[in-house]
């Protein structure tokens, strides 16, 4: 069955219960994307060789070739397809063998929120255009190289005009490293303001503590936009799990959250800058006694960016808790901090966040700060609380320094969900 809309990205929908693929198609039909049906794994792969498939969402259980065979063939054959599997919540020994098999991007748990599925399938197509692109831009340096290889070193007109444009090329490789991080954060906000705005803090105060350690300028950014990233793999999760304190969890759902540092590293690691920043997500859930997760790291072994951004992540869900969680003061999410040293972080690190906190005093605690309208902001200021738009939409948060993209944000917003006019700023 085939909805021939004029597209360039077609998404295959494989189940062997005709129902579902109707159900699927009547949510996905309407978002843009051509869609295109198959009944069984052998109908699946014979569609895949007649079509380019951006995007495979497959049922687990079928006769025959199952949902992980199918995308484990996919893999070898078209390893740019964005694969996603159909199955029962609490088959975690599936989700396993999936993501070994065929690295399945996502799971999406029947029975599934529509919104939600929407949300997810759109993320996927964001990341096969991104990989694209990304793939695009790496040629283009190739060839790029290649034409400098070619100048005769003489020719100074010449080699001045090549490095010109080597210079704009680099310069488009990196606004497309941060056009990255960007979509990504924007996709986080989508799905949860307060995951948006609990990465902008912890971003926030990781690169000041590295900053304050000692690091390199560039390990400095990795654990900056590591910090952001960090929950990426939580995208497909359902809210009410995210919601949940840790001593609230089920056995399956705790298997399921302490899956995501790992789901986040396979959904970047196949963009060749976010390299290094993969390696800090996948172990900030790492305890520096060794208990932590996914590997069981501990001590030095533990990327220094995933030591900081444990530290930073801890502190703000404790002063910026989800609504339904306690709010800790900053002294006494600090002596958390103390009693956890050299248990869950490096003693070393929490000493120094500690001291850190003592000159960032009045932007955790709100401290020294005015009120004003909106309409005063400048670039300079620095916010003492987030701005929010009147639906909650979590637009800069507290600590940042407004830039002139920010202002421009928040006039955009001003035509179609206003922003709260009173906000505070530091006042010094």
């Amino acid at each position: 069955m085939n909805d021939n809309s004029d597209t360039k990205h077609t998404i295959l929908l494989v189940d062997d219960e005709e129902n579902i693929l109707n159900a699927l198609n009547r949510v996905l039909r309407r978002e843009g994307f051509r869609i295109v049906t198959a009944t069984s794994g052998n109908q699946a792969l014979l569609t895949m060789d007649k079509e380019k498939i951006t995007l495979i969402l497959s049922d687990c259980r079928m006769p025959g070739m199952d949902g992980i065979a199918l995308l484990a063939e996919v893999r070898k054959r078209t390893p740019d397809t964005i694969r996603m599997m159909l199955t029962g919540y609490a088959d975690m020994e599936t989700s396993m063998a999936a993501i070994n098999r065929g690295e399945v991007y996502r799971f999406i748990t029947k029975p599934w929120n529509d919104d939600e599925l929407k949300l997810i399938i759109k993320d996927g197509i964001h990341q096969y255009e991104l990989v694209q692109e990304n793939r695009y831009l790496h040629e283009l340096t190739q060839k790029q190289n290649l034409i400098l290889k070619d100048l005769n070193s003489n020719l100074e007109q010449k080699v001045s005009e090549r490095t010109r444009e080597v210079e704009m090329l680099f310069k488009e490789l990196e606004q497309n490293f941060f056009d990255v991080v960007r979509v990504f954060t924007g996709l986080m906000e989508l799905k949860s303001p307060y995951l948006g705005g609990h990465a902008k803090r912890v971003a926030a105060l990781s690169r000041r503590l590295a900053e304050k350690i000692g690091l390199p300028t560039d390990e400095v950014l990795n654990i900056e936009v590591a910090a952001l990233l960090q929950d990426i793999g939580t995208l497909g999760f359902p809210d009410k799990i995210l919601k949940k304190k840790e001593n609230e969890l089920d056995i399956v759902e705790k298997a399921l959250l302490q899956q995501h540092p790992s789901l986040g590293q396979t959904a970047l690691q196949q963009i060749k800058k976010l390299s290094d920043i993969c390696l800090i997500i996948r172990h900030h859930h790492e305890r520096y006694d060794g208990l932590g997760y996914p590997d069981n790291l501990r001590g030095e072994m533990i990327p220094a960016g995933s030591r900081i951004i444990a530290i930073a992540d801890s502190f703000d869900t404790l002063v910026n808790p989800w609504e339904s969680h306690e709010r800790y003061s900053a002294d006494r999410a600090i002596h958390e901090l103390e009693k956890e040293a050299g248990k869950s972080f490096d003693p070393n690190y929490v000493y120094k966040f500690i001291e850190l906190l003592k000159d960032v005093k009045h932007e955790v605690t709100g401290a020294d700060s005015i009120e004003i309208d909106i309409s005063e902001l400048k670039e300079g200021m620095i916010l003492a609380s987030d701005i929010k738009t009147r639906r909650g939409l979590l637009l800069i948060a507290s600590g940042e320094v407004m830039q002139t993209s920010h202002l421009a944000k928040i006039k955009n917003f001003q035509r179609i969900d206003p922003v709260v006019t009173k906000i505070l700023v530091r006042s010094h």
